[in-house]
């Protein structure tokens, strides 16, 4: 757990706006609060927000404060799931300007069975001010994106 966070945390310091264009180590930093970070996205400066694979939330940390999360954000009830313990298994993150779009495995589970909680794409919109972050979904979760890419004939030889 520690490596990934603090890689990614790494990362995330090579391209955040207002970041120095080289990684300075000053040594170890460790995070808090979930066991399998999968994606990330700088706020600002100091923060940054992970997610987790094993669940649907959102955590927010400090670079210059390491430990827990300084805020968490459950999207359960924004991602239009049929069960309610389901996992989207979130695995990527893509900021364009303050909108952020999350992207599920779009897999299978460990049985290999279909898994339709983890056909989602979403988008959230982070509301910064120096004092405080919110973050506010945007639109509907997207479950279609296998079956529209499926329908494609410009993905035809991959199919």
């Amino acid at each position: 757990m520690k490596r990934i966070l603090l890689t990614a945390t790494l990362a995330l310091g090579l391209v955040a706006p207002g970041w120095p264009s080289r990684a300075e180590v000053r040594g170890v930093l460790v995070y808090s609060g979930m066991c399998d970070a999968s994606a990330g996205v700088a706020v600002d400066v100091d923060r940054f927000l992970v997610a987790n694979d094993e669940d649907n939330v959102l955590r927010l940390f400090s670079r210059s404060r390491p430990g827990g999360p300084l805020a968490t954000v459950d999207l359960s009830p924004y991602l239009a799931l049929k069960k309610r313990s389901a996992e989207t298994d979130l695995e990527g993150a893509a900021r364009i300007g303050d909108r952020v779009y999350w992207i599920t495995s779009h897999g299978r589970n460990a049985a290999g069975k279909a898994a339709p909680s983890r056909h989602r794409f979403i988008a959230t919109q982070i509301l910064a001010t120096p004092g405080t972050i919110g973050l506010q979904p945007v639109g509907r979760p997207y479950e279609n994106l296998v079956d529209d890419l499926n329908r494609d004939a410009r993905y035809a030889p991959w199919a």
